[in-house]
């Protein structure tokens, strides 16, 4: 076994375990158990994230994007600024 991979016991309810013993071939089941942890964790993070950035954008703090319009040119605005036209592109 690999110095970057550890060994866990873990415990699965039994009607989901048979699920898995059902639908993953024996030698993928670790992978499966892996990618949906991977899966959920950065789901998690995500969400974690939107919770502490909560509020962060008001009326408030940005004064004058209070409509759709607003955002609008305003995003208009920041788009010319990354990309500017060519000369004599149209």
């Amino acid at each position: 076994m690999s110095s970057n991979v550890q060994r866990v016991s873990i415990v699965f309810p039994s009607e989901l375990w048979e699920k898995v013993k059902t639908l993953v071939p024996p030698g993928q089941r670790s992978r499966l158990i892996v990618e949906a942890t991977r899966h959920e964790l950065r789901r998690l993070e995500l969400l974690a994230a939107l919770e502490e950035s909560a509020g962060a954008w008001s009326k408030e703090n940005r004064p004058g994007l209070e409509t759709i319009e607003d955002i609008h040119r305003w995003l208009d605005e920041q788009r010319a600024t990354y990309f500017p036209q060519r000369e004599g592109a149209e």
